[in-house]
Order: structure tokens, then sequence, then C-alpha cells
């Protein structure tokens, strides 16, 4: 009876090891444009693949055919354009509608990422951007509704238009170097608290609209911003920038003291 069991067990392990193996994978692509051919018949297997080399955007439109790929590792990637001169973008639209990517790790090296990248990746979750990245381009990540953990490093600049609209983020902490926050960068999120820095100068038309957990705003000492009852105004208050819709009724209040009206704000939510 111990000997059956044991013989069960160690194919059981055998089985998952095998498994584990056929479904993750490491390529060092040596020529740009080949990862496809290179991965084979596993390009359709692989579930956990990690790229190193240097590869270019047919490689990454090749990988829309991945369709058991969950984890994708780029981080050694060197992205190159048709001539073989290194890109700092990660290229626009290649990974849009990807159904089954939940987690990104992008190449160490880039400094953007192309607008619509990763449009309606419906199943991401995770995505780890490096320390380098300066801008997510308008609609980047647009509409990845489970999109729930994304870093911000220090040095990101901007945050385009659309570019995290309607994901799944419940906090935005804003990196140390941002400066714009493009038109309906955060729609209808689920973060329920905005810190934002000193070196902010726009924040976008409806950057924060449809946030309807958003219960507090936090700003540092900024000259082109001013906090005023937990309500967001330009330096002057004369325009209404972002309220927490989670307290309507704080906010109908505190338009009846400054005697202003909620009506025109709505209009953008």
């Amino acid at each position: 009876m111990r000997k059956t069991y044991l013989l069960t067990l160690l194919v059981t392990l055998l089985f998952c090891y095998t498994s584990s193996a056929q479904t993750a994978k490491t390529v060092d692509v040596a020529q740009p444009g080949t990862l496809s051919v290179t991965l084979g018949e596993e390009l359709k297997t692989v579930k956990n693949l990690t790229v190193t080399g240097k590869i270019n955007t047919s490689d990454i439109d090749g990988l829309m055919q991945a369709s058991a790929l969950e984890v994708l590792n780029l981080t050694d990637v060197i992205i190159v354009d048709t001539e073989g001169k290194e890109s700092k973008t990660f290229p626009a639209y290649t990974l849009r509608k990807h159904p089954t990517l939940t987690t990104m790790m992008f190449p160490k090296l880039i400094t953007a990422i192309g607008s619509g990248a990763f449009f309606k990746c419906l199943k991401l979750k995770k995505v780890v951007l490096p320390q380098n990245i300066k801008k997510l381009n308008e609609t980047a990540f647009m509409n990845c509704s489970n999109l729930s953990e994304i870093n911000f490093p220090d040095g990101l600049e901007t945050i385009g238009r659309n570019a995290l609209y309607m994901t799944a983020i419940t906090e935005f902490n804003a990196p140390k170097s941002l400066k714009t926050l493009g038109d309906n960068a955060l729609y209808g999120t689920q973060i329920v608290k905005a810190i934002l820095n000193d070196k902010l100068e726009k924040i976008g038309q409806a950057a924060f609209a449809a946030c309807k957990q958003l219960a507090k705003i936090e700003i540092e000492n900024n000259p082109n911003f001013k906090l005023v009852d937990g309500v967001l105004y330009n330096a002057d208050e004369t325009t209404l920038v972002v309220y927490p819709l989670a307290d309507k009724d704080h906010y109908t209040k505190h338009c009846q003291q400054q005697q202003l009206s909620i009506k025109a704000y709505l209009k953008v939510q």
C-alpha cells in the first residue's frame, strides 16, 4: 500500500514538472523577427514566456498567436526598428485585445509605452514598468478592466489621454516627476485615494471622472493647484479640477458655502 502511494506521488510530481516545463519557456532571439519561428509549435502552448536578445515589432505582433500566454517577461529585451536601431518605445497597438495575458514585464531600457499597446486586454492584472519609463501614451492600458497592480516609477512624467481608463487600480500616488495627467487618464478607476505631487502642471478634463470610490485627495505644495476643504481647484480657485465623488454630500455643502455650482462639473462625470 505504501509503495503504491509513493509510486502515485512520484508520477504526479513528474507530471506536474513535465507540464510546467512544457508551458514555461525562455528564448534568446539572435535575429530580430524570428521569435515566432524559434518558438514553433510551442507558440500556441507556452504560458510563461521569457524573452532575451533583440526583437522588433513583428516579433511582438506574433505573440498575438500565443493563445495560452499568461506571463510575458521582456525585461532583458532590446527593441529595434526596421533598420535594426534601438527603439525606446514599446510599439503601439501590438498586444491590444490579447485574450489570455495576465502579467506583463517591460524591457528595462524603454522610456515610453505606445498608444493602445494593451487596449482592452481583459485578463491583464499586473504590469511592471521599468525604472526608465517617462511616458504612458494615450489609451496604453485603456479598458484593461482587471488591471489592479501597476507601479509608477519616479521618473514617469506623462500619463496620456485614456491611458488607465476603466482599469481596476485602487490607489494613485503620483510619481515625483509627473507633470501631465491627460483627459480621462484615470476615468472610472476604483481609486479611493489620490496623492498628487508638487510638479504636476496639467490635469486634463475628466481625469478623475466616474471614480465613484474616490474619497480623499491630497496634494503637496503645488503652485498650480489648491486644495480647499478636500476639493481640488486651479491655483486661483476659478476652476474646479477634482472632487471626491464618494462624498457628494460633503461637496454639495462645500458648493453652497463657496456659492459655486455643481452642475457644470457633473456634466463631465
